[in-house]
């Protein structure tokens, strides 16, 4: 495993907020910045409205990159997901427990992959849905805005979030 995952601050910028007619150039000036991290939100137009970027666009971006990635999957069929995004060669997976049945089994195919795993939570999801998974995760993915909303203007962080990473 690389030892970036184990520094205290990482910065993992969001494909979701680039300029996608332009990803490969945009990849190309984050890796002369330094960044080594990308995050990939992968969505399927159910569990969020929104399908920026698909899985052959991550496939043909493993290919022309050496950064780690960190997918979040916000689907409803997270297992078709998880195992695409294994065969494209990712480095982390995160996935929804809101549509997640077995949390604790796609936790285990994952780091049985040797992959980093981890759950999201939607912002009004409580914690507790953690309870007896959290020793299992790498990672835990905190959303303060609900998943696809990003860019209306009716949308904006909870008024919780503070509390809930804290208790986190």
């Amino acid at each position: 495993m690389n030892p970036i995952w184990k520094e205290p601050c990482v910065f993992s910028p969001s494909l979701i907020c680039f300029d996608l007619c332009n990803l490969e150039q945009q990849v190309r000036l984050l890796e002369r910045s330094g960044i080594r991290i990308l995050h990939v939100d992968i969505l399927d137009g159910h569990f969020s409205p929104s399908m920026p970027i698909g899985l052959d666009t991550v496939r043909q971006l493993r290919s022309k990159t050496d950064l780690e990635f960190d997918c979040h999957v916000m689907t409803t069929d997270n297992a078709f997901f998880v195992d695409e995004l294994l065969s494209i060669g990712v480095q982390q997976i995160v996935f929804h427990a809101e549509t997640e049945p077995h949390i604790d089994g796609l936790l285990n195919k994952i780091h049985a992959s040797g992959v980093r795993a981890g759950v999201a939570l939607k912002p009004s999801t409580p914690l507790g849905v953690l309870d007896y998974a959290l020793e299992k995760c790498d990672t835990v993915l905190l959303m303060l805005i609900n998943p696809g909303y990003a860019s209306s203007s009716a949308e904006s962080q909870a008024v919780f979030a503070d509390r809930k990473i804290r208790s986190l």
